[in-house]
């Protein structure tokens, strides 16, 4: 964990004299000439803080500036008392460093942080933090966290209600080597300042609402970073090309911003493990050289951009520790590569929503960890190749809207035990819901929609107790649905729309309460479906419903392993 050190500070302190008038020479700098000073300290605090521009002289001019409020409280309110430095020489004295962390509490509206962590209190600032036990019992400092020479090093405070901005006179604490203040409402941009924070190894700002250009300095001046956290911002403009000489980077996580622009400099940065750029407005072409030599990465997202170039890198199916490769939802086409070889490492691969066109290669039964594979939304024909037969550890199977040779739904996905998240909708699926369909137990999401299925719906299909989401809809169902459905107690999504089924669904509606229940109302008995459809509508009745309300909210996605952000604290509970 980041353990504070909380040891020489104390002491020096407690054989403090009280604070001599400061020394001034014969053309001293006075305090700002509208402010009205309440005591001689105040104006010795506001001199030395103007004349060595440790904050900008004309934020004194505002009583409600956090500068002037911190000036005021180092020199009238703080019991502590430092001495002031006597010199501009002296700038990185603890004087400095205390007003430096007063100003960032009162800009980042400290008063209604959820836990104020003892910031402001009189003891000496390395001890403003509060200290956390993790589940395997070891202890870390929420807060700030200095070195044995009490500079401090470490600004830990996530989940804390910050709002406001970052004030341009932390860039003043040069000992800074981590900066995590994640999932807060910090707005404004990156000071420029910033770029004297040089021995910045990790400064995660995820999840606020930082905006402005991300700026070009940080590629150049923070040499020792190893881990960028800017996503889910608002940040504009293009990702610097000075990002190509971050040398030392594992960590480049911009994803959920505005960026737009190429990735040309991701193929320098060949110490990345972690890249997580989805999200944006990127239009870059990719080729087969693609980050080529980038042999360290675990995981890459690049899904929901505007993405273009032929087919998938080979060498990304190749690669000896990436597990995570995801690429949906942008404007790749082509074919997908025939010649996969065995691969043990790689667990997720998300391709969804392109242009891909062919068949669907057999050789991604070389894929033999996969757990999760996701072809859906392109235009791949031929079979369903019933090499993925192979793949016993898939979760999640989407294989949905694609241009597959109609047929029954294939007799060897029942080897996939493990399957939560089966999809196969608009892929070609015809014929009767087969015999074998109960045996997936794990199921969580079935969705069988917009196919040329037809026949009864059996009463098997209540045996999967765990399904969530159930999508039968634009099919040629015809009958009652059999009793027993009342065994789904998780159910939470039932559409039904576009078939030819009759009778009434009271048992539904008398023993099961799913968030969205969608149903031909004048060819079934319903009295708690959320919408209903009738025949004639167009086929899109329940679809504008569901994908509003929904939004994939099924997705199984990867988890981001939390040490790809916090290798030192595991607070992120999402």
């Amino acid at each position: 964990g980041r353990n504070n050190n909380n040891n020489s500070g104390q002491n020096n302190l407690q054989n403090s004299s009280p604070t001599p008038p400061l020394a001034t020479d014969s053309s001293p700098t006075p305090a700002p000439h509208s402010i009205t000073v309440t005591s001689p300290r105040l104006n010795q605090v506001l001199q030395f803080l103007s004349s060595n521009a440790i904050s900008d002289p004309e934020t004194f001019y505002n009583k409600a500036s956090p500068q002037y409020e911190a000036a005021v409280w180092m020199a009238d309110r703080d019991l502590l008392r430092y001495n002031l430095p006597n010199s501009a020489r002296d700038q990185s004295t603890r004087f400095v460093q205390r007003y430096v962390l007063v100003v960032f509490y009162l800009s980042t509206l400290g008063p209604q942080w959820t836990n104020q962590l003892q910031f402001l209190d009189k003891t000496d600032e390395c001890s403003w933090f509060k200290s956390v036990t993790l589940s395997d019992g070891s202890a870390v400092a929420v807060g700030v966290t200095c070195t044995q020479d009490n500079e401090v090093e470490g600004i830990l405070i996530p989940r804390n209600q910050l709002k406001g901005t970052l004030p341009t006179e932390l860039a003043l604490l040069t000992s800074l080597d981590f900066v995590d203040m994640n999932r807060n409402e910090i707005s404004g941009p990156i000071p420029t300042h910033f770029a004297k924070l040089q021995k910045l190894d990790f400064f995660d700002i995820r999840f606020n609402q930082i905006s402005g250009p991300i700026p070009e300095w940080i590629g150049t001046s923070w040499n020792e970073l190893i881990l960028l956290g800017f996503s889910h911002n608002q940040f504009t403009g293009t990702i610097p090309p000075t990002f190509g000489q971050s040398s030392l980077l594992k960590t480049f996580a911009l994803d959920n911003n505005q960026l737009v622009g190429n990735l040309d400099m991701l193929n320098s940065m060949t110490h990345l493990e972690f890249v997580f750029l989805n999200d944006n407005n990127l239009t870059h072409s990719i080729d087969h050289n693609f980050m080529v030599d980038c042999q360290r990465l675990v995981q890459l997202d690049l899904s929901g951009n505007f993405l273009k170039g032929q087919g998938v890198p080979i060498h990304l199916f190749r690669h000896e520790k990436l597990e995570v490769l995801d690429l949906g939802n942008n404007n790749l086409d082509g074919e997908l590569p025939l010649d996969i070889t065995p691969n043990t490492v790689m667990k997720y691969v998300a391709l969804n929503n392109n242009y891909f066109q062919g068949t669907l290669p057999p050789t991604f039964d070389q894929l033999n960890k996969l757990t999760h594979l996701d072809l859906a939304g392109n235009l791949l024909d031929d079979e369903i190749p019933n090499s993925l037969v192979s793949l016993t550890g898939l979760t999640y199977l989407f294989l949905s809207d694609n241009d597959f040779i109609r047929g029954p739904l294939p007799s060897w996905l029942s080897n996939l035990k493990l399957l939560r998240e089966l999809s196969l909708g608009g892929s070609g699926i015809s014929g009767t819901i087969p015999t074998w369909l109960p045996s997936l137990t794990e199921l969580v999401l079935l969705d069988l929609s917009g196919n040329t299925m037809n026949g009864q719906v059996p009463s098997s299909l209540w045996e999967l107790t765990k399904l969530e989401f159930l999508l039968l809809q634009g099919n040629s169902f015809t009958g009652q649905l059999p009793s027993g459905i009342h065994d789904l107690s998780d159910l939470d999504l039932f559409i039904l729309d576009r078939n030819n089924f009759t009778g009434s669904v009271d048992e539904v509606c008398d023993n099961l309460d799913p968030e969205y229940f969608i149903a031909d109302c004048d060819e079934v008995s319903c009295t708690c479906c959320t919408a209903c459809c009738r025949d004639g509508d167009t086929a899109g009745c329940s679809d504008d419903v569901l994908y509003g309300i929904m939004d994939g909210s099924w997705e199984y996605n990867f988890t981001r392993v939390r040490y790809t952000f916090s290798p030192e604290i595991l607070l992120d509970k999402n």
